[in-house]
């Protein structure tokens, strides 16, 4: 959040998460359809890709007191293009403000 925070200014604009982030359980850890999974991965792949997990994330972390608007499905495509050229989380440059709206980008696929 604080980094978010710090991108979005004075100004609110929206915010998006582009990419998932991969469970990183033990031999323990019970797998299926939505357990064991990641938090971030949730949604991803549901049209337009990334909008309901950013939704989902977003959610959280109005839980813990960050009061996000998010990005319309309508400028999903845009988000993913303009994040194609940034670092993944946690590496610097991972959140940034592009125009009109605050990208995080989280690990891609390989």
């Amino acid at each position: 959040m604080y980094r978010i925070d710090t991108c979005m200014g004075e100004e609110e604009v929206p915010v998006v998460l582009v990419g998932t982030m991969d469970f990183k359980g033990n031999a323990s850890c019970v797998k299926g359809e939505t357990m064991g999974k990641s938090f971030f991965s949730q949604d991803a792949e549901a049209e337009p890709q990334y909008f309901w997990s950013t939704r989902r994330a977003l959610g959280f972390l109005k839980t813990l007191g960050g009061e996000y608007n998010q990005l319309g499905q309508e400028q999903m495509e845009e988000a993913y293009k303009y994040s194609e050229g940034m670092p993944e989380w946690p590496a610097q440059g991972s959140v940034q403000r592009l125009e009109n709206m605050v990208i995080v980008k989280l690990e891609m696929e390989r």
